[in-house]
C-alpha cells in the first residue's frame, strides 16, 4: 500500500471533551501514512511515532494561516482534515478535505436561549459567520450524531453530511468492578446550559426524601466563578463532591466506580459522557432531548427545564416513591367531611 500524507488541523482542540477526542483521534491512526497535526501550544501529545509530526501553534494569528501551511506542502492525492470545527480559509483543490464539526452553535439558533456572556455570544456569532462562508472550501463534513446531520442538512446547502462519532476507548480494559452505592456523577463544566442550577435544585428536594446518596461533580471550585454552586452545596446541606483530574486515566478510574451517570445538559452536540457511561456500565438518567436519543436508551429521562422533574428521576433510580395524593371514592369523600 502507498503511504499517503495526511495534514489535520487540530490547532483549536486543546482543552475538555475537543482534548479527549484529539487523544481519540490520534490513538486510531495507523502506521502506513505519515501525518502531519497542527496543535495549539497548549496541548500536550500523549502518543508519539515515527509517522505522525506536530506542529505548535501559538496564537490565532497562526491559526488561521495554518492552511496556507498546508497548501504549500498538499500534492493532489493528499488528505487534508480540519477537526477543529471551523473550515480552512482557502481551498486546496483536491478531493479530499473533510470538516469535522462539533460545534452545534454554528448550524442552530439555540444560542440566544442561553444566559451566556456577552463577549462569548459575539465569539460565537463570529464563528458562525466565519463557517457558512467558508465551508465551501471542504468535500464532505462529518458529525456525530443524527441531530447534527438534519440540522446541517438544514443550514449548509450542497455539502455531503455523514455520522462518524468516535471515543477514545482504544486500550481502556471495561472489567466489571464494584460500584459505590447511590451514586451519581455529573460530567460537565460550569457553563449555563450544562444546567447544574437546576440539577443541585432537584437533589434539594430530594433531601425531603433521602440523604442517602453522593453526587459527583466535576467542577473546580477553585475558580471564583463556580463558587456560587459550592456555596448552595453548603447552605441546603447536599451530599456532593467536586471533583478535579490531572489525568484522563484518575478520571476513568474514578468514573467507572460510580453507579449512575446523570446528565441534566440542555443543549449539545454530542455527550460524550453518555458514551463513556455506557462502556463503562453506568445507569444513565439524562435529558429527554434528541441528542440523548441519538446515542444511548437511557435507563429513565427527563425533562431538563422542570427541577421537579429531574427530582421524581432520582428518586425513581434509588427506589424511593413520591407520596402520592390519596384518591377517594364518592362515599368517602363524604364520609370524611362528615366525620
Amino acid at each position: 500500500m502507498i503511504s499517503r500524507n495526511i495534514y489535520v488541523d487540530a490547532s483549536n482542540m486543546h482543552s475538555g471533551g475537543g482534548r479527549t477526542l484529539l487523544n481519540g483521534f490520534i490513538s486510531g491512526i495507523n502506521d502506513l501514512d505519515n501525518f502531519t497535526i497542527f496543535i495549539d501550544k497548549r496541548y500536550r501529545p500523549v502518543i508519539f511515532k515515527k509517522n505522525i509530526k506536530y506542529i505548535i501553534i501559538h496564537n490565532l494569528f497562526s491559526r488561521l494561516l495554518v492552511a496556507f501551511k498546508i497548501k504549500s506542502k498538499i500534492s493532489k492525492h493528499d488528505i487534508v482534515i480540519f477537526l477543529g470545527n471551523l473550515p480552512p480559509i482557502i481551498n486546496f483543490n483536491i478531493d479530499k478535505c473533510y470538516l469535522f464539526l462539533g460545534n452545534r452553535f454554528y448550524v442552530d439558533n439555540e444560542i440566544e436561549s442561553f444566559f451566556l456572556p456577552v463577549p462569548i455570544k459575539i465569539k460565537i456569532k463570529i464563528e458562525k459567520i466565519f463557517f457558512h462562508y467558508f465551508i465551501k472550501n471542504v468535500n464532505k463534513v462529518y458529525v456525530q450524531n443524527l441531530t447534527m446531520k438534519n440540522l446541517c442538512e438544514n443550514s449548509i446547502r450542497n455539502k455531503i453530511i455523514e455520522i462518524a462519532a468516535f471515543d477514545d476507548f482504544n486500550d481502556v480494559n471495561f472489567n466489571k468492578i464494584k460500584k459505590e452505592k447511590n451514586s451519581f456523577i455529573y460530567v460537565a463544566s460550569n457553563i449555563p446550559y450544562k444546567n447544574h442550577k437546576k440539577l443541585l435544585y432537584a437533589f434539594s428536594l430530594v433531601n425531603n426524601f433521602t440523604k442517602d446518596y453522593k453526587l459527583y461533580l466535576t467542577i473546580d471550585i477553585a475558580l471564583k466563578k463556580n463558587l456560587h454552586l459550592k456555596n448552595y452545596v453548603d447552605q441546603h446541606n447536599l451530599k456532593v463532591e467536586f471533583l478535579t483530574f490531572s489525568t484522563r486515566r484518575k478520571f476513568l478510574d474514578k468514573f467507572k466506580t460510580v453507579e449512575t451517570l446523570i446528565y441534566p445538559s440542555m443543549f449539545e452536540s454530542y455527550g460524550l459522557p453518555l458514551i463513556e457511561a455506557k462502556k463503562y456500565d453506568l445507569k444513565i438518567l439524562s435529558s429527554d432531548l434528541d441528542f440523548t436519543w441519538d446515542l444511548v436508551d437511557p435507563d429513565d429521562y427527563f425533562n431538563p427545564y422542570d427541577e421537579k422533574s429531574i427530582s421524581r428521576c432520582i428518586l425513581r433510580s434509588l427506589n424511593i416513591n413520591n407520596q402520592k395524593t390519596k384518591v377517594y371514592n364518592p362515599k368517602d369523600f363524604v364520609e370524611l367531611l362528615l366525620n
